[in-house]
C-alpha cells in the first residue's frame, strides 16, 4: 500500500497526500503586499524567528535592505522593515487570511481584487489571444 493510501486510511481522507494544502487566486496590488506580509511574518508566527527578514528561506531580508527584483517591486511599501514588524495583536486584526470571503476565493481560484483589476486582466488576456492569432496568420 502507498503511503498517501495508508495516511488517508489511518484519518479517513480520500485523494491524494497533500489535496486542498494548497490554492491561488489572483491578487491586485493591495492585496498581494498583505498576502506577502502574511507569508513573510509566517516564520515569526511559528516562532522561528523574531523577525522575518531573520529567515533564511524568506524575502523579507531583501525587501528590508531594499533589494529590488525584476518581478515584484519593492516600491509600494516605503518602510518594509516597519511593515513587517507588527505586534501579534496588530496581525490579529488583520487577520486578512483567515476571512471568510478570501478562504471562499481561495477555494475556487477567483479573484481576490477590485473589479477594476479583473476587468483590465480580461482585456489583457485577450488582446494578447488576438495578437497571438494575427502574428499566426489566423483572423477572429
Amino acid at each position: 500500500m502507498r503511503y498517501s493510501q495508508y495516511c488517508n486510511e489511518k484519518i479517513g481522507q480520500r485523494g491524494h497526500l497533500w489535496q486542498g494544502r494548497f490554492y491561488s487566486c489572483p491578487l491586485d496590488g493591495v492585496h498581494l503586499y498583505m498576502a506577502m506580509r502574511y507569508v513573510e511574518r509566517n516564520p515569526v508566527r511559528a516562532r522561528i524567528v523574531e523577525k522575518a527578514e531573520d529567515y533564511t528561506w524568506s524575502s523579507a531580508a531583501s525587501h528590508v535592505r531594499g533589494i529590488d527584483n525584476p518581478i515584484l517591486s519593492i516600491a509600494a511599501i516605503d518602510d518594509w522593515d516597519k511593515y513587517l514588524d507588527i505586534t501579534e495583536e496588530e496581525e490579529e486584526e488583520g487577520k486578512w487570511g483567515q476571512h471568510p470571503i478570501f478562504r471562499r476565493k481561495n477555494r475556487v481560484l477567483s479573484p481576490f481584487s477590485r473589479i477594476t483589476f479583473i476587468i483590465s486582466a480580461i482585456l489583457i488576456d485577450y488582446s494578447s489571444l488576438f495578437l497571438r492569432l494575427r502574428i499566426s496568420g489566423h483572423t477572429c
